[in-house]
Parts: structure tokens; C-alpha cells; sequence
């Protein structure tokens, strides 16, 4: 087995990317018979470096099964779409000499176990006899068979083995010597034996071929008691940063709230700000689908950003608002007032910043795969939320202010009815009056 590592030109010196030259060289080598070919293709900028698309760890006690296990989840990666380079551990096996040691006979010439692999040890690797003193160094003088008896099956089963009682007998009597497969290496895990079934996905979302796999696994594949299989490699690794990302956009919008809300002395205010995100988060997902870029951990850094960056003009306008409706301005004549008055600076910092990120959205260069899609997803998000801005803002917030105004203009239509009622009446009685007395 050998390993060769191939460092790429700079982009700007070749006319395609690690993965297309990483295909082409597959297609090639994958030709040349009785050779099995792993080409992996890993950016400098890449999270996941080198770790398999979509991995499953599938531990128990018995290696037998465990193979068996692998083969069957083996053939159902290999037959989902979009999968190559389906490979187990299982399989990185060599073939070894085995020693078969036949208890009945080793018994009669009263030999162990022990003893007939101690004979064979010490005649293949030698046995410290002594040990030779020279100048203050201490040298280790070993007993062992000769170079040219120890090269073949007939020399192994030529050994002789001494037994308690003095006989000496060939290991070829009392063993049986066979050539078979053994495994490279043993992994185990809090004692349980395991072997990883891995692949790699090429023109495809990680999560939607991982579907198709668990479906056929729910399926087609049988685990016996005792036997699990879990989930690893970059989808796992994945899964676990979007979880993270998305605790840490919650709380990065529960603090931007709080802000507004201690600024503002409002709890309402605040929500007529943060309804600019809505709008940001469908121009992120349109513009990385016109950019051909996918939701990743770039692009998702992207939409943390834009958490604080898209309330600022939401900020300028509700805060002119505000400042408009203390000079006596009705909540209509203030929104409409803002709307003219702060389009201009709300366009002026959307444009900066979509300005200054524009360039990168088209970045092919080193590095690329980490700034391009954050950018895509910052500009993207920034110009929907900005158009939206100037409507559902304004809109939001005459909706929600004008609610309790219009509760105190019809409690004060019910007071002056009211008011208008006991005037009558008082009115009514004291006309009623003089005629009472006309009558008496």
C-alpha cells in the first residue's frame, strides 16, 4: 500500500478546481487492473480536511458478524446515487500464517498452548540467553534459528518443541499450519470491537444522500442483538457546527432585543426592527441558489452576520418615527414623514456594505470556498431586507401603534357619548320643568 500527497498549483495557474482534477484522475487510475484507488480531495480552507463524506461505526463482539454487517451496509451505499469510494476497514486486511494448535496431541507429549507458542517465538524473533558487558554497555545475546531456516511454512513446521519429560517433537505433530486473512489492526471502543464503513458524495448534498442510505438501511440492512451503528464522519461533524450556529443566531437575535428593548423602553418597538430578518433570510436562500452556492458553515457565518446588520436600517427609520410622533405628529403623518426622509441614508449604508462585499461573490481565487458563499449570503440578505425595510417596517409599525390609538379614540367616543347622554338628559329635565309648573 502506498500514499501519495499532490499539492495543486495556485488557482490562478490552473483552469480547474482539486475535485474536477481529483475525478479525472480517478476515472484513470480506476482502469489499471487489481489496483484499488482512494483519491481524496481536500481545500487548504476546508473544516472537514480529509475526513470521509458520510461515515457509520458499527460496533459488537464478534468480528465475523461485524464483517458480514459492513459487506451488507457496504452494498447499500454503493447502490444510493452520487456515492464512490465506499470502502470498511474490514477489508484492509493481509494474509498471515496461523497455528492451529492441536490440544488431544499437544497433551500427550505433555505440551501447552503456552509452551508450543514460547518454541515458536523464540525460534523466529530469539530468545535473550545471555547478555555481554563491553566498556560499561550492556548488550543482549539472543538464540535463534538461522536466516535461511526461517524463510518458509516447511522451516515453521520443522521446529521442534521440547516437552517436560524431555521428548522432543515436531511442531508439525502436535499443530496445524494454515495461511489465511487477518486484520491489519483491531479497534475497539469501551470494549466493543468496531469497523467504519465510509464514502465519499460527489454532486450531491451530503444530507440527502445520508437520507436515502438510512432509508435503505431501516430497510434492508438486519442488526442482531448486541450490534449498533452510529453515525460519524463530515455530515456527522457537520450537523454538529449547524447546531452550534444556530444556538449561537438565537442568541445573537435574543441580545440584539434586548439592546433595542433597553434603548427604545419599549417591549413592542422592537419587533416592528426585527421583522427586517424574515426578509433577510429569503434573499440569502434565493441569492445562494443564483450563485450555485449551498447552506455551509461559511454562508451560515454569513446569516449570524446579517442578524446585526440588517436592524440597523430598521433603526434609522423606527427612530425618526419616534421622533417625528414627539413633535405631535399622528403615527400616519410620521411613517409617512420617515419614509421620505430616511430612504436616503437607509440606501446609503445598505450600499456601502453591499458595495464592499459584491467583489467576493465572484472570488475564484485561494480561499475562495470560505469567502464566497458568505458574501453571496451577506449581499444577498442586505439588499431583500433593505427593499423590505422602506415597506414592512413602516407598515408593522403603523399596524401595531395605531392599535392603541385607535382603543383611545373609541374609549373617548364611548366617554363623550356618554357625556353627550347625561347632557341630554339634564337638558330634557330641566325643559320638562317649567311645564310642570304651568300645569300646577
Amino acid at each position: 500500500m502506498a500514499t501519495i500527497l499532490i499539492v495543486a498549483k495556485p488557482l490562478d495557474d490552473r483552469k480547474r478546481d482539486i475535485w474536477q482534477i481529483a475525478d479525472s484522475m480517478r476515472d484513470e487510475l480506476e482502469a489499471i487492473p487489481g489496483v484499488d484507488v482512494v483519491i481524496s480531495a481536500t481545500a487548504v480552507s476546508s473544516m472537514m480536511g480529509g475526513m470521509a463524506d458520510i461515515s457509520y461505526v458499527i460496533k459488537g463482539d464478534n468480528l465475523d458478524e461485524l464483517q458480514k454487517i459492513g459487506d451488507d451496509l457496504q452494498s447499500i451505499m454503493e447502490s444510493v446515487p452520487d456515492t464512490y469510494e465506499v470502502t470498511s476497514t474490514a477489508d484492509s486486511s493481509k494474509q498471515e500464517l496461523q497455528l492451529l494448535v492441536n490440544r488431544q496431541k499437544a497433551q500427550q507429549y505433555g505440551l501447552g498452548v503456552y509452551q508450543i507458542s514460547q518454541a515458536v517465538r523464540a525460534a523466529f524473533e530469539g530468545t535473550v540467553a545471555s547478555k555481554f558487558r563491553e566498556g560499561g554497555q550492556e548488550y543482549d545475546i539472543k538464540v535463534m534459528m538461522p536466516e535461511n531456516l526461517s524463510k518458509t511454512t516447511a522451516d515453521l513446521q520443522s521446529i521442534t518443541v521440547t516437552g517436560p519429560t524431555g521428548v522432543s517433537v515436531p511442531l508439525s505433530a502436535v499443530a496445524e499450519i494454515k495461511v489465511a486473512d487477518g486484520a491489519v489492526s483491531v479497534s475497539r471502543e469501551n470494549g466493543s470491537r468496531m469497523i467504519t464503513v465510509s464514502c465519499q458524495v460527489l454532486g450531491s448534498d451530503l444530507k440527502g444522500v445520508a437520507e436515502q442510505i438510512q432509508t435503505k438501511m431501516d430497510t434492508e440492512l438486519f442488526l442482531p442483538d448486541g450490534y449498533l451503528i452510529e453515525q460519524g464522519g463530515s455530515l456527522e461533524e457537520m450537523l454538529d457546527v449547524f447546531s452550534d450556529l444556530t444556538l449561537a443566531l438565537l442568541l445573537a437575535i435574543l441580545l440584539i432585543y434586548m439592546v433595542l428593548a433597553a434603548l427604545y423602553e419599549s417591549f413592542i418597538d422592537p419587533f416592528v426592527v426585527m421583522f427586517t430578518l424574515p426578509p433577510a433570510i429569503i434573499g440569502v436562500l434565493l441569492f445562494l441558489a443564483i450563485f450555485n452556492k449551498t447552506l455551509n458553515i461559511s454562508s451560515f457565518i454569513g446569516i449570524i452576520m446579517l442578524a446585526g446588520i440588517v436592524v440597523n436600517n430598521g433603526i434609522v427609520l423606527v427612530d425618526y418615527i419616534k421622533q417625528q410622533r414627539k413633535t405631535g405628529l399622528t403615527v400616519r403623518e410620521a411613517v409617512e414623514k420617515a419614509g421620505m426622509v430616511r430612504v436616503r441614508p437607509v440606501l446609503m449604508t445598505a450600499l456601502t456594505t453591499i458595495l464592499a462585499m459584491f467583489p467576493l461573490c465572484f472570488s475564484r481565487g485561494e480561499g475562495a470556498e470560505m469567502t464566497s458563499p458568505m458574501a453571496v449570503a451577506v449581499v444577498g440578505g442586505l439588499i431583500f431586507a433593505t427593499a423590505f425595510t422602506l415597506v414592512f417596517v413602516p407598515v408593522i409599525y403603523t399596524l401595531i401603534n395605531e392599535i392603541p390609538d385607535r382603543r383611545r379614540d373609541k374609549k373617548a367616543k364611548k366617554r363623550a357619548k356618554k357625556a353627550a347622554e347625561k347632557e341630554q338628559k339634564a337638558l330634557n329635565a330641566a325643559n320638562a320643568a317649567p311645564i310642570i309648573e304651568e300645569e300646577l
